[in-house]
């Protein structure tokens, strides 16, 4: 039997999450005197798959928790943007479903640009379109094209303005990675090049700030931000060792790993008069115990897992489909609490 797509129906999620209560914070950021309201950079990068906590010492990660901690950092900073770097997609082709769910959950979370990741290329290129189409999210990647016309097959970059400032974001991905069952159809331009002509092409649409989503791993990234000018801060994925602390790397922020939703990337960018970067900072962010949950999020997910769960019990061996009266339910449950 042919496996079934996951199915979120998007009234019912949104009745769902924004019916829930959002919490406070006392995680606010002070800005830097004279420096105004910084732009504040949330991010994660290759997720996994991974939609509820780790079964570590001390859980960390889960939707519900990033939801949770992006609801607080909203509250406390009107200059907020949230990218994901891709990666999400699961480990194996059992956790097609999970892939799916995150990109929903992406959706709900109002993310402003999401990467492409090696394993986001697992099913082909056909179904990562699709759901892309599917959900509506921002897929960005500048240097991965088709191989007959050597045209990008995603969007290179989007710009955001975010309380006024003009936020640019693009995408690369390594020469490095297995393109999946697609692989014939696709190639990895130069990424040398197709950074170069982002950012100018950023710049070019107001961009005052300008991020990268890179899937170059470590040194590829260093050795990028390096060579050329024009990148603010990067999110770095793909084997990536995790580092808790950002590093300047010449002129840009960067900030390494967080692998499986345990963490999420804060970086902090002080901001000039035309809201230029003049300063920055960049922590990972633990999603332990003591980060509140989204609530609504939280029964979603929850929701998700135990379907999973049964499907994979009976070893039915297809993706559970979330149905409209399935969450109309949840729905229900969340809202009779």
């Amino acid at each position: 039997m042919p496996s079934l797509p996951v199915s979120l129906t998007a009234s019912f999620l949104w009745t769902l999450v924004l019916a829930a209560p959002v919490p406070t914070s006392s995680n606010s950021i002070t800005p830097a005197a004279g420096g105004g309201e910084p732009l504040v950079i949330l991010s994660t990068t290759d997720i996994k798959g991974k939609t509820g906590p780790c079964g570590c010492h001390i859980p960390k990660g889960g939707l519900a928790r990033l939801a949770g901690f992006a609801d607080s950092m909203r509250i406390a900073h009107r200059r907020l943007v949230l990218v994901d770097n891709g990666g999400y997609f699961g480990e194996d082709d059992a956790h097609r479903a999970q892939s799916a769910f995150w990109m929903d959950g992406f959706k709900l979370l109002s993310v402003s640009a999401v990467g492409v990741g090696e394993r986001d290329l697992r099913f082909g290129l056909a179904y990562l379109q699709s759901q892309a189409k599917r959900t509506g999210i921002p897929i960005v990647c500048a240097n991965l094209n088709e191989r007959k016309t050597h045209k990008a097959v995603f969007p290179a970059s989007t710009v955001q303005n975010v309380d006024g400032v003009r936020v640019g974001v693009f995408g690369l991905i390594g020469n490095d990675i297995d393109l999946g069952p697609a692989k014939d159809s696709l190639e990895v331009g130069d990424v040398t090049q197709a950074a170069t002509a982002a950012i100018k092409e950023l710049k070019s649409r107001g961009a005052t700030v300008i991020v990268l989503l890179s899937q170059l791993g470590k040194t590829g990234t260093e050795d990028l931000v390096t060579a050329i000018d024009g990148i603010d801060a990067t999110v770095v994925g793909h084997n990536t060792p995790s580092s808790q602390t950002g590093r300047m790397v010449k002129n840009t922020m960067a900030l390494f790993g967080s692998e499986q939703s345990q963490y999420a990337g804060r970086m902090v960018l002080d901001l000039d008069a035309k809201g230029r970067m003049t300063f920055a900072t960049g922590e990972l962010v633990a999603l332990g115990p003591d980060v509140s949950s989204n609530p609504a999020m939280a029964e979603l997910v929850r929701h998700f897992e135990e379907d999973w769960n049964a499907a994979q019990a009976a070893q039915a061996h297809v993706e559970p489909v979330i149905t409209e009266p399935a969450i109309a339910d949840t729905v229900t449950k969340a809202a009779g609490r």
